[in-house]
């Protein structure tokens, strides 16, 4: 590929998802006007001492990128322990962001701050393999898992507990979308179309804003 049509697919890229930036900004002034959707003050405050604050994440910090998970969970009308979790989602590190602020031996001082539901799924995200979490799209509902990246360890889960982590993938991914490299922003698009019959109707409706799909 010549290097004009490399930027002329980076721009279109980019125009694409201008729309969507737009009315997150203007999600994100509503918020802050009226203090919407915000995260216990308690769990921000140990989220500082671990460091989330100062610790890099693409060109913010990471804990910015927490609480902008969270309030996507929240908008979208998850149950409080799934937006906890994804104001947690990384705090083990993930397979992408291999970052660990808490190590796996803290498990129980995490539940203790957030509850167990919401620990667990944190875990459950820090943990698993991407690409043989979407394969769990082709499987039998009563044969969901997922592999562990730190072992390879095969470890059943629930269409509840599936349905959760999938959301808490999407809300991870939306947030930081305009930070995600162009060639990779599209990576999970049609996984997303496909998990449609998961997701809840307010997280599809941000998904198809983000990529302007219809």
């Amino acid at each position: 590929m010549s290097i004009s049509h490399k930027i002329y697919n980076k721009g279109m890229s980019y125009l694409k998802i201008f729309p969507y930036r737009f009315l997150r900004w203007l999600d994100q002034i509503n918020k802050s006007l009226l203090s919407q959707n915000v995260p216990p003050q308690s769990i921000l405050n140990q989220l500082k001492h671990l460091g989330c604050d100062s610790t890099a994440h693409m060109n913010r910090d990471l804990l910015t990128h927490f609480q902008g998970t969270y309030q996507l969970l929240k908008k979208w009308g998850n149950q409080e322990a799934v937006c906890l979790a994804g104001l947690c989602h990384a705090l083990y590190g993930t397979q992408t962001f291999p970052v660990a602020l808490v190590s796996f031996s803290k498990r129980q001082e995490i539940a203790a701050l957030i509850g167990e539901e919401a620990e667990k799924l944190a875990y459950y995200y820090s943990i698993i393999t991407r690409q043989h979490f979407t394969e769990n799209l082709k499987k039998n509902t009563n044969n969901l898992a997922i592999k562990s990246r730190l072992d390879g360890s095969i470890i059943p889960i629930q269409e509840s507990e599936f349905i959760q982590l999938l959301e808490i993938f999407l809300a991870d991914h939306l947030e930081q979308i305009f930070s995600i490299n162009y060639r990779y922003r599209y990576q999970y698009q049609s996984f997303f179309l496909e998990a449609k019959p998961y997701l809840s109707q307010l997280g599809f409706k941000e998904f198809l804003l983000a990529y302007n799909c219809k």
